[in-house]
């Protein structure tokens, strides 16, 4: 990915920013957060996401990471190698993914694609390849496992949804695997259902395949498996 876009570095220089864009004096600015939909579930229940993923010496790892939702040492684009996203671990990597909305209010399907060293972290990033479920806004994404939390931020173009019911705990559907796919997204419809047994979201990704030619951008680095040209007859094609 090209990074042409500054890093707002920290939270705090982003709730500065916000401040001197805005003109809310720190009291106002503080009101105001606190009447925003929560977007993650509590500190409590991603904590035991660390606990019940990592063996005790790398959960006090990842809680004594930085506490953020954009790393200070962040630059570029949110959510590229030198700017990854930070999470608490693979599962809230695929909790975030589960969570992310494109510019048409589309889920993301997703899969992952391997491990890559950032220049910012000390640890190797997750990286990811996502596609909306209508076809658009085909994307890698990198995260940042040690962390006690996930980030509140979403990359430029998407957004993230609020926490939905009143269990405080996630109920959004995840539309991808924490692995490789040779065929994505083709092969993601059979797999979810071998993995989950969930057949009514394997047909309904099917479904959206049939209706769009879902297409890597000719530029993707990564590997191009793409349909014939007669898989695309009588789709609607997505620009990217």
């Amino acid at each position: 990915m090209i990074e042409t876009k500054p890093s707002l570095g920290t939270a705090n220089k982003g709730q500065n920013i916000l401040l001197a864009e805005t003109g809310l004096r720190p009291l106002e600015y503080i009101l105001l957060s606190l009447f925003k939909r929560q977007i993650h579930e509590s500190p409590p229940l991603q904590r035991a996401d660390l606990e019940s993923e990592f063996p005790p010496e790398l959960v006090q790892k990842a809680l004594a990471g930085e506490s953020c939702d954009e790393l200070a040492a962040g630059r570029g684009d949110f959510g590229s190698l030198s700017n990854p996203i930070p999470v608490n671990g693979r599962t809230g990597a695929i909790k975030y993914l589960s969570k992310l909305r494109g510019n048409t209010r589309m889920p993301l399907m997703f899969h992952r694609l391997g491990e890559l060293q950032s220049p910012t972290c000390p640890e190797p990033v997750l990286l990811f390849e996502t596609v909306c479920l209508d076809g658009t806004q085909w994307q890698e994404l990198c995260f940042s496992l040690y962390h006690p939390g996930r980030s509140n931020l979403a990359p430029s173009g998407y957004s993230l949804q609020p926490l939905e019911g009143k269990t405080g705990q996630e109920s959004a559907t995840a539309f991808g695997v924490d692995e490789f796919l040779e065929s994505f997204p083709y092969s993601l419809p059979a797999t979810l259902l071998k993995q989950r047994a969930d057949v009514e979201l394997s047909l309904r990704i099917s479904k959206m395949l049939k209706q769009h030619c879902v297409v890597r951008p000719v530029n993707s680095p990564f590997p191009k498996k793409r349909p014939e040209a007669d898989e695309c007859k009588g789709k609607q094609v997505s620009s990217f």
